[in-house]
């Protein structure tokens, strides 16, 4: 088991200083952030002016620079954190090159938002659009030897691994698998674990590590509301110590990033505080 870091949740660091202090804080390696962000980057946060991140053709230009700094401190880049859909191949292709130029082996494609507008066509007529164009995206990931992975993400069309394995049905999981994020799953999506690995199967090609908790609030009209937030890693929903057992059970011996973002800690000593707490687990 390897432990590594999804740069959308360390937005302070520019991408040679991040794979410095990450490296000497012990990790094994990055997922990158790819994706366009005109925020202001003296005023960095996870989704705007994030310092950590780069649109795939920067990733291109970059990636000589970043395989020697890599090799330097010692850090795999084995993966992509996308935000490109698998309704849009042309990007899904560029993200594809720019993998293969980095020597990452797998990038995340989503399968599509779930549409909840009026006229939008019912759920199984989506899925079964996801499934369709996913066909082609799986053939673009055996055409440069990477590996397309659906995220369990709430809100899209496979927030859980069982609509996950749906969109990939009887595709080769050499090409295609699943990014797993029991956190997500809180919101949206949420399985037992042994149900979602077993699931899953051959398709479990990554973990990301995250928390939530529910927060209580009241609604105008005095309903109780329970309100989704990010939680520490090590106290939350998921409950990581018995998580842990069953991912070894199932056999899973890959990647493990953590996409933390929860500012109760400081960053860095967030980062530090996670890697003892899974150093234990594992």
């Amino acid at each position: 088991m390897k432990l590594g870091v999804f740069t959308v949740s360390i937005p302070e660091w520019e991408p040679v200083e991040a794979l410095e202090k990450l490296s000497r804080l012990g990790y094994d390696g990055v997922e990158w952030r790819i994706t366009a962000d005109a925020g202001d980057h003296s005023k960095p946060s996870f989704w705007s002016g994030n310092r950590c991140g780069m649109t795939a053709e920067e990733l291109l230009a970059r990636a000589p620079a970043l395989k020697t700094a890599a090799q330097r401190y010692h850090m795999s880049m084995p993966s992509l954190g996308t935000y490109m859909d698998c309704d849009d191949l042309p990007a899904v292709e560029t993200g594809m090159r720019a993998a293969v130029a980095l020597g990452a082996s797998s990038l995340r494609v989503g399968p599509g938002y779930f549409n909840t507008k009026p006229k939008a066509e019912p759920y199984p007529a989506q899925l079964e659009l996801a499934r369709t164009r996913y066909v082609q995206v799986a053939r673009l990931a055996a055409k440069y030897g990477v590996r397309a992975l659906i995220e369990t993400h709430p809100n899209q069309i496979a927030p859980s691994t069982a609509l996950a394995v749906a969109v990939l049905k009887d595709l080769d999981p050499r090409h295609v698998g699943i990014m797993w994020d029991p956190g997500n799953q809180v919101m949206e999506g949420r399985e037992k674990t042994a149900m979602a690995l077993q699931t899953a199967g051959k398709l479990l090609a990554e973990v990301h590590v995250k928390n939530m908790r529910f927060d209580l609030a009241r609604g105008e009209d005095g309903r109780t509301i329970f309100n989704p937030a990010s939680a520490p890693v090590d106290a939350g929903v998921v409950d990581w110590p018995t998580v842990m057992p069953e991912l070894k059970a199932a056999g899973y011996d890959g990647w493990f990033f953590f996409e933390d973002f929860c500012t109760e800690l400081p960053m860095e000593e967030r980062l530090r505080h996670n890697l003892e707490f899974f150093r234990k687990l594992v």
